[in-house]
């Protein structure tokens, strides 16, 4: 039983026997106002049939009185009482139409009650004209005084019957008075009723609801829970939805601790003060402390005295507010030795507590130093001796003294070729390394968006014209805050992959608009396109877009294999570097294509810089 049955159990129950109570309670009333009612008609009824017997002796010896001693006051007596008895004859008839019996008796009263008065009024009228002798008033009298005692006993019957039917309701009265202490009785035990119920009921809901209370006590603390209740009522319900999301905390927190506890970076939480309070067991492998040995301690005590001021403010900047917050330092081991980590730092406000993920940056810092010293090595021991080869082959192609015979010049121009090749490779690796490592600073002023489009346009005139391609122009023209070069760059690069890829005589379009505080930039080729599986790879370095567009549509498409394969060389890195450098104006590159229905590349900067 749920716990809406169980509250209409409790409402319906006092509820019925109060609907009981107070049909019958209305019944008695009823019944009492009926007999009040019947009391007050035969109090009527008695009242003017007594008055109506009083008039009819009245008039009589009024009349009489005349006849025998002819008073003029005597006469006006008789008048007055005479025309009151049609008036108590009409409230009789209203007083007894309702009843039958009543209403027969009435009519035998009405008839003599005229007899009477009619033999009344000739009485007074002989009276008053002097025709009724002395001797003759009694004979009159006798006959009057028949007709009256007919009034009056008609009157008497009335009365008795009127009597009758009041005392015939004698038995609902003593059933009123039998039934009022079983009513009283009865409300007694509604009340009692009510309240054991509404205990009952709350009783038990509220038990329930402490247990759940309990529960949800013993689940805070981490305890083990009550076992759960048993019923199909709403409480029931919540007690099982409860236990299982119990579980389900429990299987999460479970695992969770598992992750952190085998987690081979350094989790560690730490207080407002800078102090750790929970450090997982990784610690000991990579810093070598035991965690027990660094709970307590300010993590100011374990980083290296160089980084510790600029850690400080991170540590600082990351509790004041809930945004997570990266540093990279170095941190004392116990044997003494410096680890290079990076700290991922998240503040908590509801629990004033800093969590911490520390990685191991050491291999990274270690690839870095690599990449550096490679970098300096190409620029030392590649891109200065390619300069002088490349200087040396111009030379030689430019003595007239010793002119070079056809063979000779050729091979010397192919050298002069693959060197310029080398060394646009490593100028490319090091503008990729540069951008990459954010060493590669802009040189942001205000520049127009038709100048960018100029320069471009100009960069790649010669290559679309041998190509005999098109480029379509849509630009809004706008000022931007960039560094204009950089973005020529991009644009070049993007024209010359969409000249290159297109087939002869196609068409090209550049298009540059406003978006909100954005400058957008597209070009559509109408080339053989790539595949979806290539285009998350075509921003990478050394990627090139002959490796991902051959396809059946490149193989089909209607450009010469020779000058495909002679426009397709190049580094594979452009792209890449077309990318890092929209990113480093705090903007977005991507691409839209589908094969056989050319590409889009796209990028958008912000206007303001």
């Amino acid at each position: 039983m749920n716990i809406a049955q169980r509250g209409l159990i409790l409402v319906a129950v006092p509820l019925v026997f109060e609907l009981v109570f107070v049909g019958s309670l209305w019944m008695l009333m009823k019944s009492a106002d009926d007999e009040s009612r019947r009391a007050d008609h035969a109090k009527a009824v008695m009242a003017h049939t007594t008055y109506l017997g009083k008039l009819i002796y009245e008039s009589m010896s009024n009349a009489v009185s005349l006849a025998y001693h002819g008073k003029p006051e005597t006469s006006l007596l008789y008048r007055q009482v005479a025309q009151e008895v049609p008036k108590e004859i009409e409230k009789l008839r209203q007083l007894t139409k309702d009843s039958p019996k009543q209403e027969s008796l009435f009519k035998l009263i009405e008839v003599e009650t005229g007899l009477t008065m009619r033999k009344m009024e000739a009485l007074y009228q002989n009276v008053e004209a002097g025709t009724m002798e002395p001797l003759m008033v009694m004979p009159w009298v006798e006959k009057i005084r028949r007709n009256s005692h007919v009034v009056i006993t008609a009157t008497r019957d009335l009365n008795m019957e009127v009597m009758r039917e009041t005392q015939g309701n004698r038995s609902s009265i003593e059933t009123r008075a039998y039934l009022q202490p079983f009513l009283i009785g009865g409300i007694v035990v509604n009340i009692v009723l009510s309240v054991l119920l509404a205990v009952f009921f709350s009783k038990g809901i509220t038990m329930r609801l402490a247990i759940l209370a309990e529960n949800s006590a013993l689940l805070a603390a981490g305890q083990p829970l009550k076992r759960r209740l048993f019923g199909d009522d709403e409480i029931s319900q919540l007690d099982r939805a409860f236990h299982k999301m119990a579980n389900a905390l429990t299987a999460a927190v479970r695992k969770e601790r598992a992750v952190v506890e085998k987690a081979r970076d350094v989790i560690c939480s730490l207080d407002a003060d800078g102090r750790f309070v929970a450090v997982n067991p990784a610690v000991k492998e990579s810093w070598l402390y035991e965690p027990e040995d660094l709970v307590g301690r300010r993590v100011a005590d374990v980083i290296s005295d160089d980084d510790r001021s600029e850690a400080g403010k991170a540590f600082s900047s990351a509790m004041s507010g809930d945004t997570a917050a990266a540093i990279e330092t170095r941190v004392q081991r116990a044997d003494g030795t410096a680890l290079d980590v990076l700290w991922s730092m998240t503040w908590s406000e509801a629990d004033k507590t800093l969590f911490c993920v520390v990685l191991d940056n050491s291999q990274r810092k270690e690839v870095e130093r690599l990449k550096q010293t490679f970098a300096n090595m190409v620029a030392h021991d590649l891109r200065s001796p390619l300069t002088s080869i490349l200087g040396t082959l111009h030379v030689l192609q430019e003595d007239k003294g010793t002119p070079l015979d056809k063979d000779a010049l050729a091979k010397i121009q192919r050298m002069e070729r693959v060197a310029e090749r080398l060394l646009k490779l490593v100028n490319d690796l090091l503008e990729v390394q540069a951008l990459g490592r954010g060493k590669e600073k802009l040189r942001l002023r205000e520049t127009s968006t038709g100048f960018l489009i100029e320069q471009a346009m100009a960069a790649v005139e010669a290559l679309a014209q041998g190509r005999e391609i098109k480029v379509k122009e849509e630009t809004e023209i706008f000022d931007l805050n960039a560094d204009g070069d950089r973005l020529v760059q991009v644009l070049v690069n993007l024209l010359s992959n969409a000249i290159r890829f297109s087939p002869e005589s196609e068409e090209i379009l550049l298009r540059v608009k406003k978006e909100n505080s954005s400058a957008h930039f597209s070009v559509q080729d109408r080339g053989p396109g790539i595949a979806l599986e290539f285009q998350s790879e075509i921003f990478e370095p050394f990627k090139q877009i002959k490796q991902i567009k051959e396809t059946k549509e490149t193989k089909d498409s209607k450009i010469p294999k020779e000058k495909r394969k002679k426009s397709e060389e190049g580094t594979g890195l452009g792209l890449a570097i077309s990318k890092a450098i929209i990113e480093a104006h705090g903007g977005e590159m991507g691409v839209e294509s589908e094969p056989g229905k050319g590409a889009r590349f796209w990028f958008s900067v912000p206007i303001s810089g």
